[in-house]
């Protein structure tokens, strides 16, 4: 295949390329920096050394920074701390002999509001601060 044939062939599927890059910003970008550099070519082609040098290195740049953009957008977004939140937990204090309801038994968790007091059912109401709703939060009985 000559040089010509391969040339036609990019003209031909121009279309499609621009339809495809234009489907992101990074495309655009893409074609934002060819569009540039054809221009630059037209435009510079008569201009002096240092005139085409400036341009190379503006192209260069813009080539870098499109890097940078790629890089950027490949990375997962960043989450930020999370917030503490107050999750409610209800339960039933049961001995170990039998399972019968221990009443006023007082029990706490770390980041809790408060100990809390069970009832002669053995029923307590905690709140608890927590940063993951469903992880897992250790109870204490502190007494009986």
């Amino acid at each position: 295949m000559s040089a010509i044939d391969s040339s036609t062939e990019v003209v031909k599927s121009a279309p499609e390329i621009i339809k495809a890059a234009s489907s992101s910003p990074l495309g655009i970008f893409a074609l934002m920096i060819l569009v540039i550099g054809c221009l630059a070519y037209v435009f510079f082609r008569g201009s002096s050394n240092r005139t085409k040098v400036g341009i190379f290195l503006s192209m260069l740049l813009g080539v870098a920074l499109y890097g940078v953009a790629i890089v950027l957008a490949a990375q997962p977004p960043q989450l930020g701390t999370p917030t503490p939140t107050l999750v409610s937990i209800d339960g039933v204090i049961v001995n170990a002999n039998g399972g019968f309801p221990v009443s006023l038994a007082t029990v706490a968790a770390a980041g809790n509001t408060g100990p809390s007091t069970t009832d002669d059912n053995g029923i307590f109401h905690i709140k608890v601060k927590t940063q993951v709703v469903g992880e897992p939060i250790e109870l204490l009985r502190l007494t009986t």
